[in-house]
Protein backbone atom coordinates (compact mmCIF):
# COMPACT_ATOMS: atom_id res chain seq x y z
CA UNK A 1 0.00 0.00 0.00
CA UNK A 2 2.91 2.16 -0.14
CA UNK A 3 2.07 3.19 3.72
CA UNK A 4 -1.71 2.68 2.93
CA UNK A 5 -2.36 -0.49 4.42
CA UNK A 6 -6.09 -0.19 5.37
CA UNK A 7 -6.93 -2.53 2.41
CA UNK A 8 -5.84 -5.27 3.98
CA UNK A 9 -8.77 -5.15 6.89
CA UNK A 10 -11.32 -5.62 3.81
CA UNK A 11 -12.53 -8.80 2.28
CA UNK A 12 -14.40 -9.41 -0.76
CA UNK A 13 -16.89 -12.59 -1.83
CA UNK A 14 -18.58 -13.57 -5.22
CA UNK A 15 -21.41 -15.89 -5.03
CA UNK A 16 -22.76 -16.90 -8.27
CA UNK A 17 -26.78 -17.81 -8.21
CA UNK A 18 -27.05 -19.42 -11.87
CA UNK A 19 -31.01 -19.85 -11.31
CA UNK A 20 -32.18 -20.71 -14.51
CA UNK A 21 -36.04 -21.24 -15.75
CA UNK A 22 -36.85 -21.66 -12.02
CA UNK A 23 -33.93 -24.48 -11.15
CA UNK A 24 -31.67 -23.33 -8.21
CA UNK A 25 -28.93 -26.73 -8.95
CA UNK A 26 -26.00 -25.09 -9.37
CA UNK A 27 -26.37 -21.96 -7.32
CA UNK A 28 -23.48 -20.94 -5.31
CA UNK A 29 -25.68 -18.47 -3.11
CA UNK A 30 -25.03 -18.84 0.43
CA UNK A 31 -21.65 -19.76 0.38
CA UNK A 32 -19.87 -17.06 1.61
CA UNK A 33 -22.11 -17.30 4.75
CA UNK A 34 -20.26 -20.69 4.86
CA UNK A 35 -16.90 -19.17 4.61
CA UNK A 36 -17.61 -16.61 7.17
CA UNK A 37 -18.64 -18.71 10.06
CA UNK A 38 -15.02 -19.57 10.86
CA UNK A 39 -13.59 -17.22 8.82
CA UNK A 40 -14.39 -13.57 9.41
CA UNK A 41 -11.53 -11.79 10.82
CA UNK A 42 -11.72 -8.41 8.45
CA UNK A 43 -13.17 -4.91 9.97
CA UNK A 44 -14.75 -4.85 6.30
CA UNK A 45 -16.56 -7.37 4.32
CA UNK A 46 -18.60 -6.99 1.17
CA UNK A 47 -20.52 -9.80 -0.37
CA UNK A 48 -22.19 -9.16 -4.36
CA UNK A 49 -24.59 -11.52 -5.25
CA UNK A 50 -25.35 -12.66 -8.71
CA UNK A 51 -28.78 -10.86 -8.92
CA UNK A 52 -29.07 -12.09 -12.84
CA UNK A 53 -32.28 -14.34 -12.28
CA UNK A 54 -32.40 -14.05 -8.34
CA UNK A 55 -32.43 -11.32 -5.94
CA UNK A 56 -34.54 -8.79 -7.31
CA UNK A 57 -31.72 -6.60 -7.96
CA UNK A 58 -32.65 -4.02 -11.60
CA UNK A 59 -29.37 -4.79 -13.03
CA UNK A 60 -27.56 -7.53 -13.15
CA UNK A 61 -23.85 -7.88 -11.98
CA UNK A 62 -21.18 -7.00 -14.70
CA UNK A 63 -18.02 -8.76 -14.72
CA UNK A 64 -16.01 -5.49 -14.64
CA UNK A 65 -18.11 -4.99 -11.07
CA UNK A 66 -16.21 -8.45 -9.13
CA UNK A 67 -12.86 -7.03 -10.76
CA UNK A 68 -13.66 -3.57 -9.18
CA UNK A 69 -14.74 -4.97 -5.69
CA UNK A 70 -11.22 -6.86 -5.93
CA UNK A 71 -8.78 -3.91 -6.39
CA UNK A 72 -8.88 -2.61 -2.85
CA UNK A 73 -8.77 -5.37 -0.79
CA UNK A 74 -6.36 -7.72 1.28
CA UNK A 75 -8.38 -11.28 0.51
CA UNK A 76 -11.27 -12.02 -2.64
CA UNK A 77 -13.07 -15.33 -2.18
CA UNK A 78 -14.93 -16.59 -5.88
CA UNK A 79 -17.71 -18.62 -5.83
CA UNK A 80 -18.87 -19.44 -9.67
CA UNK A 81 -18.65 -21.80 -12.23
CA UNK A 82 -15.16 -21.89 -14.41
CA UNK A 83 -12.56 -22.88 -16.62
CA UNK A 84 -9.31 -21.74 -17.03
CA UNK A 85 -10.50 -19.12 -18.89
CA UNK A 86 -13.60 -17.91 -17.52
CA UNK A 87 -15.41 -17.42 -13.86
CA UNK A 88 -18.91 -17.01 -14.69
CA UNK A 89 -20.44 -13.75 -12.88
CA UNK A 90 -23.89 -13.85 -14.36
CA UNK A 91 -24.47 -16.88 -17.00
CA UNK A 92 -28.05 -15.96 -18.39
CA UNK A 93 -26.97 -12.83 -19.06
CA UNK A 94 -23.46 -13.89 -20.60
CA UNK A 95 -21.26 -12.00 -17.94
CA UNK A 96 -17.80 -13.30 -16.76
CA UNK A 97 -14.49 -12.44 -15.53
CA UNK A 98 -11.66 -13.47 -17.34
CA UNK A 99 -7.62 -14.03 -16.44
CA UNK A 100 -6.42 -10.67 -19.31
CA UNK A 101 -9.04 -8.46 -20.91
CA UNK A 102 -8.22 -9.28 -24.72
CA UNK A 103 -8.90 -13.10 -24.53
CA UNK A 104 -12.16 -14.05 -26.65
CA UNK A 105 -13.72 -16.84 -27.48
CA UNK A 106 -10.50 -18.30 -28.72
CA UNK A 107 -9.49 -18.45 -25.59
CA UNK A 108 -12.26 -18.83 -23.69
CA UNK A 109 -14.02 -21.70 -25.35
CA UNK A 110 -17.80 -19.15 -25.52
CA UNK A 111 -19.97 -18.99 -28.73
CA UNK A 112 -21.05 -15.90 -29.35
CA UNK A 113 -24.56 -15.77 -27.58
CA UNK A 114 -22.51 -16.99 -24.50
CA UNK A 115 -20.44 -13.96 -24.15
CA UNK A 116 -22.88 -11.48 -25.67
CA UNK A 117 -22.58 -8.91 -23.15
CA UNK A 118 -19.11 -8.94 -22.75
CA UNK A 119 -17.80 -5.97 -20.96
CA UNK A 120 -14.17 -3.79 -21.45
CA UNK A 121 -12.37 -4.14 -17.39
CA UNK A 122 -13.48 -8.07 -16.94
CA UNK A 123 -9.62 -9.19 -16.87
CA UNK A 124 -7.33 -9.64 -13.89
CA UNK A 125 -4.99 -7.28 -15.89
CA UNK A 126 -7.72 -4.51 -14.94
CA UNK A 127 -6.75 -5.04 -10.98
CA UNK A 128 -4.73 -2.15 -11.02
CA UNK A 129 -3.57 -2.84 -7.55
CA UNK A 130 0.50 -3.26 -8.15
CA UNK A 131 1.14 -1.57 -4.45
CA UNK A 132 -2.17 -2.97 -3.15
CA UNK A 133 -1.39 -6.99 -3.61
CA UNK A 134 -3.67 -9.83 -2.05
CA UNK A 135 -4.68 -12.91 -1.84
CA UNK A 136 -7.00 -14.61 -4.03
CA UNK A 137 -8.88 -17.71 -2.89
CA UNK A 138 -11.24 -19.61 -5.86
CA UNK A 139 -14.05 -22.52 -5.16
CA UNK A 140 -14.17 -22.54 -9.28
CA UNK A 141 -13.49 -25.65 -11.34
CA UNK A 142 -10.27 -25.81 -13.47
CA UNK A 143 -9.55 -22.08 -12.85
CA UNK A 144 -5.88 -23.19 -12.13
CA UNK A 145 -4.33 -26.33 -14.33
CA UNK A 146 -1.05 -27.22 -14.21
CA UNK A 147 -1.43 -28.54 -18.06
CA UNK A 148 -3.41 -27.19 -21.44
CA UNK A 149 -6.85 -28.39 -19.87
CA UNK A 150 -8.82 -30.38 -22.58
CA UNK A 151 -12.66 -30.38 -22.38
CA UNK A 152 -13.79 -33.66 -22.70
CA UNK A 153 -16.93 -34.31 -24.93
CA UNK A 154 -20.07 -36.70 -25.18
CA UNK A 155 -20.94 -39.15 -27.67
CA UNK A 156 -23.38 -42.43 -28.48
CA UNK A 157 -22.36 -45.40 -27.07
CA UNK A 158 -21.54 -47.28 -30.46
CA UNK A 159 -23.23 -50.56 -27.90
CA UNK A 160 -26.35 -48.64 -27.17
CA UNK A 161 -26.67 -45.21 -29.29
CA UNK A 162 -29.08 -44.42 -25.97
CA UNK A 163 -26.99 -43.80 -23.92
CA UNK A 164 -23.93 -41.29 -23.87
CA UNK A 165 -20.50 -41.67 -22.77
CA UNK A 166 -17.22 -39.28 -22.21
CA UNK A 167 -14.55 -39.23 -24.07
CA UNK A 168 -11.38 -38.02 -22.30
CA UNK A 169 -10.30 -35.84 -25.25
CA UNK A 170 -11.93 -34.26 -27.92
CA UNK A 171 -13.47 -30.40 -26.76
CA UNK A 172 -11.73 -27.64 -26.37
CA UNK A 173 -7.80 -27.17 -25.63
CA UNK A 174 -7.34 -24.34 -23.36
CA UNK A 175 -4.20 -23.16 -24.78
CA UNK A 176 -3.60 -19.50 -23.87
CA UNK A 177 -0.50 -17.15 -22.34
CA UNK A 178 -2.14 -17.20 -18.53
CA UNK A 179 -4.91 -19.19 -16.94
CA UNK A 180 -6.65 -17.51 -13.81
CA UNK A 181 -3.82 -18.70 -11.36
CA UNK A 182 -0.64 -17.89 -13.22
CA UNK A 183 -2.47 -14.18 -14.56
CA UNK A 184 -3.15 -13.34 -10.60
CA UNK A 185 0.45 -14.08 -9.68
CA UNK A 186 3.10 -13.87 -12.39
CA UNK A 187 1.50 -11.95 -15.32
CA UNK A 188 1.67 -8.38 -14.63
CA UNK A 189 2.14 -5.87 -11.93
CA UNK A 190 -1.02 -6.92 -11.04
CA UNK A 191 -2.78 -9.19 -8.37
CA UNK A 192 -0.82 -10.71 -5.73
CA UNK A 193 1.85 -13.20 -4.09
CA UNK A 194 -0.99 -16.06 -3.65
CA UNK A 195 -4.08 -17.84 -5.69
CA UNK A 196 -5.62 -21.02 -4.59
CA UNK A 197 -7.81 -22.45 -6.74
CA UNK A 198 -8.94 -25.63 -7.93
CA UNK A 199 -6.65 -27.49 -11.01
CA UNK A 200 -9.83 -29.51 -11.89
CA UNK A 201 -13.79 -29.75 -10.90
CA UNK A 202 -14.52 -28.92 -7.57
CA UNK A 203 -17.86 -29.46 -5.73
CA UNK A 204 -20.43 -26.75 -4.73
CA UNK A 205 -20.92 -26.28 -1.33
CA UNK A 206 -18.03 -28.92 -0.49
CA UNK A 207 -15.97 -26.48 -2.02
CA UNK A 208 -17.14 -23.68 0.45
CA UNK A 209 -16.52 -25.57 3.31
CA UNK A 210 -12.52 -26.65 2.18
CA UNK A 211 -12.50 -22.83 2.52
CA UNK A 212 -13.50 -22.35 5.87
CA UNK A 213 -11.61 -24.97 7.22
CA UNK A 214 -8.83 -23.14 5.42
CA UNK A 215 -9.61 -19.88 7.03
CA UNK A 216 -9.88 -21.38 10.47
CA UNK A 217 -6.37 -22.44 9.89
CA UNK A 218 -5.09 -19.28 8.45
CA UNK A 219 -5.83 -17.79 12.01
CA UNK A 220 -3.70 -20.11 13.96
CA UNK A 221 -0.85 -20.43 11.43
CA UNK A 222 -0.90 -18.10 8.53
CA UNK A 223 2.13 -19.75 6.41
CA UNK A 224 -0.45 -20.34 2.88
CA UNK A 225 1.09 -23.58 2.55
CA UNK A 226 0.32 -25.33 5.40
CA UNK A 227 -3.40 -23.94 5.89
CA UNK A 228 -4.08 -25.32 2.41
CA UNK A 229 -2.60 -29.32 2.94
CA UNK A 230 -3.97 -29.69 6.43
CA UNK A 231 -7.53 -28.40 5.18
CA UNK A 232 -7.30 -30.48 2.20
CA UNK A 233 -6.43 -33.70 4.73
CA UNK A 234 -8.95 -32.66 7.41
CA UNK A 235 -11.67 -32.42 4.24
CA UNK A 236 -11.82 -35.94 2.98
CA UNK A 237 -12.62 -35.24 0.10
CA UNK A 238 -11.67 -35.65 -3.58
CA UNK A 239 -11.31 -32.17 -3.33
CA UNK A 240 -7.66 -32.55 -1.71
CA UNK A 241 -6.55 -33.67 -4.91
CA UNK A 242 -7.82 -30.83 -6.76
CA UNK A 243 -7.77 -27.24 -5.09
CA UNK A 244 -4.14 -26.05 -4.85
CA UNK A 245 -1.85 -22.94 -3.71
CA UNK A 246 -0.30 -21.01 -6.33
CA UNK A 247 2.31 -19.29 -4.90
CA UNK A 248 5.00 -19.83 -2.17
CA UNK A 249 3.74 -22.18 0.66
CA UNK A 250 6.26 -20.47 3.00
CA UNK A 251 4.21 -17.09 2.31
CA UNK A 252 2.07 -15.51 5.70
CA UNK A 253 -0.82 -13.86 5.25
CA UNK A 254 -1.67 -10.65 6.27
CA UNK A 255 -4.38 -11.06 8.62
CA UNK A 256 -6.26 -7.48 9.05
CA UNK A 257 -3.67 -4.16 9.23
CA UNK A 258 -0.62 -5.38 10.27
CA UNK A 259 1.02 -4.09 12.97
CA UNK A 260 4.82 -1.56 13.03
CA UNK A 261 7.84 -2.97 15.12
CA UNK A 262 9.34 0.23 16.53
CA UNK A 263 12.97 -0.96 16.03
CA UNK A 264 16.48 0.58 16.78
CA UNK A 265 19.68 0.09 15.33
CA UNK A 266 23.31 0.15 16.34
CA UNK A 267 26.07 -0.93 14.12
CA UNK A 268 29.71 -1.24 14.27
CA UNK A 269 32.87 -2.40 12.42
CA UNK A 270 32.06 -5.99 13.89
CA UNK A 271 28.62 -6.08 14.67
CA UNK A 272 24.93 -5.24 14.66
CA UNK A 273 22.94 -4.62 17.53
CA UNK A 274 19.21 -4.64 17.67
CA UNK A 275 16.66 -3.57 20.48
CA UNK A 276 12.71 -3.45 20.52
CA UNK A 277 10.04 -4.08 22.32
CA UNK A 278 8.08 -7.09 19.94
CA UNK A 279 11.61 -8.37 18.92
CA UNK A 280 10.54 -11.41 21.07
CA UNK A 281 9.74 -14.18 18.10
CA UNK A 282 11.11 -12.26 14.95
CA UNK A 283 13.53 -13.39 12.79
CA UNK A 284 16.09 -11.56 11.98
CA UNK A 285 18.63 -11.98 8.96
CA UNK A 286 21.92 -10.00 7.60
CA UNK A 287 22.07 -10.71 3.82
CA UNK A 288 24.21 -9.43 0.90
CA UNK A 289 22.36 -10.55 -1.90
CA UNK A 290 24.57 -13.00 -3.15
CA UNK A 291 25.00 -16.27 -0.64
CA UNK A 292 26.17 -14.69 2.64
CA UNK A 293 23.54 -14.27 5.08
CA UNK A 294 23.29 -14.73 9.22
CA UNK A 295 20.18 -15.78 10.70
CA UNK A 296 18.68 -15.81 14.00
CA UNK A 297 15.34 -16.18 15.70
CA UNK A 298 14.66 -14.34 18.56
CA UNK A 299 13.17 -15.12 21.99
CA UNK A 300 14.35 -11.43 23.94
CA UNK A 301 14.14 -7.69 23.26
CA UNK A 302 17.70 -7.35 22.24
CA UNK A 303 20.45 -8.81 19.69
CA UNK A 304 23.62 -8.71 18.46
CA UNK A 305 24.93 -10.26 15.26
CA UNK A 306 28.73 -10.30 14.29
CA UNK A 307 29.47 -9.21 10.73
CA UNK A 308 31.22 -11.45 8.15
CA UNK A 309 33.36 -9.51 6.13
CA UNK A 310 30.29 -7.97 4.14
CA UNK A 311 30.75 -4.60 2.37
CA UNK A 312 27.10 -4.08 2.02
CA UNK A 313 24.33 -5.65 3.17
CA UNK A 314 20.41 -5.64 4.52
CA UNK A 315 19.04 -5.63 7.75
CA UNK A 316 16.10 -7.74 8.09
CA UNK A 317 13.54 -8.43 10.87
CA UNK A 318 10.49 -9.96 10.09
CA UNK A 319 7.55 -11.28 12.83
CA UNK A 320 3.78 -12.77 11.47
CA UNK A 321 1.51 -9.66 12.21
CA UNK A 322 4.23 -6.99 11.97
CA UNK A 323 5.31 -5.05 8.98
CA UNK A 324 8.96 -6.28 8.18
CA UNK A 325 12.19 -3.93 8.96
CA UNK A 326 14.19 -3.94 5.96
CA UNK A 327 16.92 -1.58 5.85
CA UNK A 328 20.81 -1.57 2.91
CA UNK A 329 23.72 -0.66 4.45
CA UNK A 330 27.36 0.08 2.18
CA UNK A 331 29.67 -0.89 4.85
CA UNK A 332 33.07 -0.36 3.48
CA UNK A 333 34.49 -1.91 0.59
CA UNK A 334 34.52 -1.77 -3.37
CA UNK A 335 31.42 -3.14 -5.88
CA UNK A 336 32.94 -4.29 -8.96
CA UNK A 337 31.41 -5.89 -11.82
CA UNK A 338 27.87 -6.18 -9.93
CA UNK A 339 24.38 -5.57 -10.74
CA UNK A 340 21.93 -5.85 -7.93
CA UNK A 341 18.75 -4.52 -6.84
CA UNK A 342 17.71 -4.47 -3.35
CA UNK A 343 13.94 -3.12 -2.16
CA UNK A 344 13.70 -1.77 1.78
CA UNK A 345 12.26 0.32 4.36
CA UNK A 346 15.21 2.66 4.35
CA UNK A 347 18.78 2.66 3.29
CA UNK A 348 22.41 4.08 4.20
CA UNK A 349 24.89 4.00 1.75
CA UNK A 350 28.28 4.69 3.46
CA UNK A 351 29.03 6.35 6.91
CA UNK A 352 28.83 10.06 7.87
CA UNK A 353 31.64 11.51 8.95
CA UNK A 354 34.07 14.94 9.23
CA UNK A 355 37.16 15.41 8.36
CA UNK A 356 39.74 13.16 6.39
CA UNK A 357 38.87 9.64 5.64
CA UNK A 358 40.42 7.35 6.86
CA UNK A 359 41.75 4.30 4.70
CA UNK A 360 39.76 1.74 4.30
CA UNK A 361 37.13 3.26 4.94
CA UNK A 362 35.42 3.95 1.78
CA UNK A 363 32.83 2.80 0.15
CA UNK A 364 32.98 2.65 -3.31
CA UNK A 365 30.47 1.82 -6.21
CA UNK A 366 33.32 1.01 -8.76
CA UNK A 367 33.86 0.00 -12.43
CA UNK A 368 31.32 -1.89 -14.24
CA UNK A 369 29.14 -1.79 -10.67
CA UNK A 370 25.30 -0.95 -10.64
CA UNK A 371 23.61 -0.69 -7.14
CA UNK A 372 19.80 -0.32 -7.34
CA UNK A 373 17.76 1.06 -3.66
CA UNK A 374 14.32 1.15 -4.10
CA UNK A 375 12.89 2.59 -0.34
CA UNK A 376 9.47 3.35 0.79
CA UNK A 377 11.35 5.94 3.72
CA UNK A 378 14.52 8.34 4.06
CA UNK A 379 17.95 7.16 2.02
CA UNK A 380 21.21 8.41 2.98
CA UNK A 381 23.97 8.77 0.88
CA UNK A 382 27.04 9.53 3.16
CA UNK A 383 30.41 10.78 2.89
CA UNK A 384 32.09 7.80 2.87
CA UNK A 385 30.47 6.64 -0.23
CA UNK A 386 32.17 7.03 -3.55
CA UNK A 387 30.79 6.41 -7.42
CA UNK A 388 33.98 5.55 -9.40
CA UNK A 389 34.20 5.83 -13.36
CA UNK A 390 32.18 3.15 -14.58
CA UNK A 391 29.87 3.01 -11.35
CA UNK A 392 26.40 3.44 -11.12
CA UNK A 393 23.69 4.50 -8.45
CA UNK A 394 20.04 4.42 -9.12
CA UNK A 395 17.90 5.73 -6.24
CA UNK A 396 14.10 5.18 -5.98
CA UNK A 397 12.88 6.92 -2.90
CA UNK A 398 9.03 7.63 -1.75
CA UNK A 399 10.31 10.00 0.69
CA UNK A 400 13.78 12.09 1.14
CA UNK A 401 16.92 11.00 -0.35
CA UNK A 402 20.13 13.29 1.50
CA UNK A 403 23.33 13.05 -0.79
CA UNK A 404 26.34 13.48 0.60
CA UNK A 405 28.43 11.49 -1.41
CA UNK A 406 31.14 11.78 -4.46
CA UNK A 407 30.31 11.62 -7.97
CA UNK A 408 33.48 11.12 -9.58
CA UNK A 409 34.94 11.36 -13.57
CA UNK A 410 32.39 8.54 -15.09
CA UNK A 411 30.05 8.17 -12.10
CA UNK A 412 26.22 8.46 -12.36
CA UNK A 413 23.98 9.15 -10.00
CA UNK A 414 20.27 8.59 -10.56
CA UNK A 415 17.64 10.00 -7.68
CA UNK A 416 13.96 9.81 -8.17
CA UNK A 417 12.03 10.87 -4.84
CA UNK A 418 9.68 13.43 -3.71
CA UNK A 419 12.74 15.23 -1.60
CA UNK A 420 16.36 15.35 -2.49
CA UNK A 421 18.36 17.70 -0.38
CA UNK A 422 22.33 17.82 -1.50
CA UNK A 423 24.71 17.76 1.74
CA UNK A 424 27.56 20.17 2.30
CA UNK A 425 29.84 16.92 1.81
CA UNK A 426 27.77 16.19 -1.71
CA UNK A 427 30.55 16.73 -4.54
CA UNK A 428 30.51 16.31 -8.11
CA UNK A 429 33.67 15.94 -9.67
CA UNK A 430 33.73 16.93 -13.62
CA UNK A 431 32.79 14.67 -15.67
CA UNK A 432 30.84 12.88 -13.14
CA UNK A 433 27.05 12.54 -14.44
CA UNK A 434 23.32 13.62 -11.52
CA UNK A 435 20.63 12.75 -12.77
CA UNK A 436 17.29 14.21 -10.29
CA UNK A 437 13.36 13.61 -10.91
CA UNK A 438 10.65 14.52 -8.38
CA UNK A 439 7.98 12.83 -7.79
Amino acid sequence: GRGNDDYLSKAFYFEEGKYEDGDSNGSMLGEANIVMAKFNPFESTVVLKDSCSYGGESLPHKGNDVINNMRRVGFSSLHGHGSPATIECCYSNGQFIVPLDWYNNAETALDDWSDRNRVAGRGFDNLDNKDFPSIAYSISCITAPFDEYEYGIRVKDPENERRTIDYLNGGHVFDMPYNFGSSFTVAGDFGGPAYLANTRSGLVTSSAYLEAKWGNLILNNPKMGIAEARSKFLNGSYLGVTHHLIGEPEFEMWINKPSRMETEVESTDYSVHITSNELAGATVCLFDGNGKRVLRNISGTDISLKLISLSHYTLSVWKPGFLPFIRFYGAHGTLSDFDEKFIVLDAEIGEQYTGTLPVGRAFCVGSNAKLTIEAMKAVNVNRSCIIEEGGVVTIAGDDKVTLNCTVKKGGKLKVTAKSIQMGSGFTIEPGGTLDIQYK
